[in-house]
C-alpha cells in the first residue's frame, strides 16, 4: 500500500511539472519569432548644412542558424511618453545569412529641445499590402 501511494505522488509530481508534455507532440521550448536583433545604437546629435539631424547609428544581427529577409527599420524618436517623429531606415540587405551582422546607418531631422528617447524596431508588413 505504501509503495502504491509513494508511485502516485511520484506520477502527480511529475505530471505538475511537465513530464507528460513530451507525449502530447510539444517539440521543447518555443523558439522566438525572430532571430533579428538590433545593437550597438548611438545617437548622435549633428549640423547638416545648418539643419539640426540626429545620426542614428547601430547593428542589425541575425543570431539564428539560417538566413531571414531583413525587414525595414522603424526609428521612433519619444519624449516624456510623447512620440514626436517615426521614420523608417532602409535595411543595408534584403536578406542577412545566419549568426552575420550587418551595421546601418540614418540622418533624421532633430525635434529640438533636449536629446529625444530612441526606440527601434523591426516593421512588421501591413497586412493590407499582402
Amino acid at each position: 500500500m505504501f509503495s502504491a501511494v509513494v508511485a502516485l505522488l511520484f506520477l502527480l509530481v511529475f505530471g505538475l511539472a511537465g513530464g507528460f508534455s513530451m507525449f502530447l507532440g510539444q517539440d521543447g521550448p518555443v523558439q522566438s519569432a525572430s532571430p533579428l536583433d538590433i545593437t550597438h545604437v548611438t545617437v548622435t546629435p549633428q549640423d547638416a548644412n545648418g539643419m539640426q539631424v540626429l545620426l542614428i547609428n547601430g547593428i542589425v544581427e541575425n543570431r539564428g542558424q539560417g538566413g531571414v529577409p531583413l525587414p525595414s527599420i522603424r526609428a521612433e524618436l519619444v519624449r516624456e511618453g510623447m512620440l514626436l517623429s517615426s521614420a523608417m531606415i532602409e535595411p543595408p540587405v534584403v536578406h542577412i545569412r545566419g549568426n552575420q551582422s550587418h551595421g546601418f546607418s540614418a540622418r533624421v531631422p532633430h525635434p529640438g529641445g533636449n536629446m529625444p528617447e530612441l526606440k527601434l524596431s523591426f516593421a512588421v508588413e501591413d497586412a493590407s499590402r499582402s
